[in-house]
C-alpha cells in the first residue's frame, strides 16, 4: 500500500514539503515536462497539474501518466482515464482496474486502509460504485429455458439469495405462477426482489415463472435452476 506508483509522485512530495509554491517546482524542476505538454490537458482535477503521454486535439489521449493531489498511471481518451490503469489516491489508497470516461467501470481492484488494517475489494465496479465479485462468477447454471440472459453478483458477506426479475429493460409486472424451490432457508420479499434468507451453502435452487415474450404475444415458461457454493448475499437478475 504504501509503494508509490511512480517516481513523479516522490518528486511531488519532496518538493511540497521544501518548497512553497507550485508554480516555483513547476519552472524550475520540470520545464521541460510542462513546455512539452502543455497543449494538452487532463480533465480530471485531481490528476490535471502535470502529464507526460499521448496526446489528440489537446486532450490526454492514449496512455500516459498524470499528476496531481492523486496519481494515475494507464489509458486516456478525451482528457479521462479510460481503459486499464492504476490510480493512487493521495491518502494511499489504490485502484488497479478498468476505467470509462473517469470512473471506475468494469473489473478492478481497489486497496485501502481502514482501522489500521488493509481492505481489498475486487470485482466489478460500475460509476465509481463497488458491485460485487465478477458477475456470473461463483453460480453454476444447471438449467434455463426461455430467458434471454441472467448476471450473478456476490454483494458481499451474508446468507441470502435474490431474484431480480426484468422484461424489455425494466421490472416484469407480468409475473404470474412464481415458484421459488431452495435447498435451504426461507422466502423472502425485499422491495423488488425475491428470493431465500438464512440460507446454508452450498445452495441448490431454482426459480420458475410464466411472463409474456417481448412482444407481449405469447406467454413464456422461465426456468432458472442453479447451485452456488461460495457463501455471500447474492442478487441475481433473470431478463426474458
Amino acid at each position: 500500500m504504501k509503494n508509490k506508483l511512480f517516481d513523479m509522485k516522490e518528486i511531488y512530495i519532496e518538493m511540497k514539503r521544501k518548497i512553497s509554491t507550485w508554480s516555483f517546482i513547476i519552472l524550475w524542476i520540470f520545464p521541460g515536462l510542462i513546455y512539452g505538454q502543455a497543449d494538452c490537458k487532463v480533465l480530471k482535477p485531481e490528476i490535471s497539474l502535470i502529464y507526460k503521454g499521448k496526446c489528440k486535439n489537446g486532450l490526454a489521449h492514449g496512455k500516459g501518466e498524470a499528476l496531481g493531489r492523486d496519481v494515475y498511471k494507464g489509458e486516456f481518451k478525451k482528457g479521462l482515464p479510460h481503459g486499464q490503469g492504476i490510480y493512487e489516491w493521495v491518502s494511499g489508497a489504490i485502484y488497479e482496474g478498468q476505467w470509462k470516461k473517469g470512473k471506475r467501470n468494469g473489473q478492478g481492484k481497489y486497496s485501502y486502509m481502514e482501522n489500521g488494517k488493509e481492505v481489498v475489494k475486487e470485482g466489478l465496479w460500475i460509476n465509481d460504485k463497488y458491485q460485487g465479485t465478477s458477475v456470473n462468477a461463483g453460480v453454476k447454471v444447471i438449467r434455463k429455458r426461455n430467458l434471454d440472459r441472467y448476471s450473478a453478483i456476490r454483494r458481499g458477506d451474508g446468507n441470502q439469495v435474490l431474484f431480480r426479475l426484468m422484461r424489455t429493460g425494466t421490472g416484469n409486472a407480468d409475473v404470474q405462477d412464481l415458484m421459488l424451490i431452495g435447498s435451504s432457508g426461507s422466502q423472502v420479499e425485499i422491495v423488488n426482489l425475491v428470493g431465500f434468507d438464512y440460507v446454508r451453502f452450498p445452495f441448490m435452487g431454482k426459480i420458475t415463472y410464466s411472463s409474456w415474450n417481448k412482444l407481449k404475444t405469447i406467454r413464456l415458461e422461465v426456468l432458472f435452476e442453479f447451485e452456488i457454493k461460495q457463501p455471500g448475499i447474492w442478487e441475481i437478475t433473470i431478463h426474458n
